[in-house]
């Protein structure tokens, strides 16, 4: 079959197909461009802000490193490596969470 052909079989399914459609088309658009047109690209850039000023702000013992100061005594430092390696897996993590929960619910075309 040649090309035209091919292109007036799809068109014509396509007229067959739009006759029993209804509702909005999910697929006419990708993932992709859903995505940056929705409101939820905020909880984007607020959760790993968010996550970020816990760690510093909170300093949990998961972030700290053992230190001796100049007494000899050992003291708990906050590690600015251990923030930063926290902060990508839990702002990660939640971000994976939040775009399956949107993906699933539907809620990208806001």
């Amino acid at each position: 079959m040649e090309t035209p052909v091919i292109q007036e079989n799809i068109n014509r399914l396509k007229g067959e197909v739009s006759e029993y459609s209804t509702g909005t088309n999910y697929f006419s658009n990708s993932i992709f461009e859903r995505f940056y047109k929705s409101s939820i690209i905020k909880a984007y850039i607020i959760v790993p802000i968010v996550v970020l000023l816990f760690l510093c702000y909170i300093r949990p013992d998961f972030v700290k490193d053992d230190s001796v100061n100049d007494v000899g005594d050992v003291v708990r430092v906050l590690s600015y490596k251990k923030v930063l390696i926290y902060w990508v897996i839990i702002s990660v993590v939640l971000m994976v969470g939040i775009f399956g929960y949107n993906y699933k619910v539907g809620n990208l075309d806001n």
